[in-house]
């Protein structure tokens, strides 16, 4: 599930949502069954069942506060988000792989962003929003966006360095990932770890503790499973040596 965000509160239609996916997504088939009830409608992509429903109010308990506050991906997001009034519920179920739902909730809530005018979307398995215009190109530019469905989040270490820890790949079935410790700048941490996780979400391996991982045949990183560093319940694969 994910939640695109609106300045107020918009009706989609079947003229509005067709042509929104027929921009975003010119080479893929149209959603099949479509099929609208007031301000929701359901269609099937991909062999998953997708939906959506108009929210005339914010996400209750102001949730998406804290994320916008640390959005990577939307710097600005806590002042384009003041008074924001809406927002769409995105949902997939019925798919044959978690990479599968997750593909087919993109694709739909791109083209519904496209359709309403979105300010952004909130993913709240991953406690990330971005914003509407990077979330459409991200999602049409790669087939597991990964910075659309988990959170990378860089910290400073202790020795001057950068750590890193994830949030969002437990929506897989898989361990988040922590990094105490890297020589590595920010960016490059995060985009290695971007790496990591599309392969992780793509081919689920298993990978016991003190076994070694890598992007490339001469990389060996140290996983272990082991206590959270900023206190999560049950195991990470805690990353030495990168």
């Amino acid at each position: 599930m994910c939640m695109p965000l609106l300045k107020s509160p918009s009706q989609l239609t079947p003229a509005s949502i067709s042509q929104a996916w027929r921009e975003v997504w010119p080479h893929m088939p149209d959603p099949g069954n479509l099929e609208f009830k007031e301000s929701a409608f359901t269609c099937q992509v991909n062999g998953a069942l997708a939906g959506a429903m108009v929210m005339p109010a914010p996400i209750p308990n102001n949730e998406v506060n804290g994320p916008a506050s640390t959005s990577w991906l939307w710097p600005t997001a806590p002042q384009d988000l003041q008074g924001y009034d809406a927002h769409i519920v995105v949902f997939v179920s019925q798919a044959e792989s978690h990479l599968a739902a997750f593909q087919a909730m993109t694709r739909v809530a791109a083209a519904i962003v496209r359709a309403s005018n979105a300010l952004g979307v909130y993913m709240g398995g991953a406690g990330i929003v971005v914003r509407a215009d990077v979330f459409v190109e991200m999602a049409q530019e790669m087939e597991i966006p990964v910075p659309l469905w988990v959170d990378l989040r860089c910290v400073a270490s202790g020795d001057g360095g950068s750590g890193l820890f994830t949030v969002g790949l437990q929506q897989f079935g898989l361990m988040e990932v922590e990094v105490p410790s890297s020589p590595q700048k920010c960016g490059d941490l995060r985009m290695w770890t971007m790496s990591l996780a599309s392969w992780l979400i793509e081919t689920r391996p298993t990978i016991n503790s003190g076994e070694t991982v890598g992007l490339s045949a001469d990389e060996r990183i140290r996983v272990d499973h082991a206590p959270s560093m900023i206190n999560r319940e049950g195991p990470v694969m805690r990353l030495t040596g990168i």
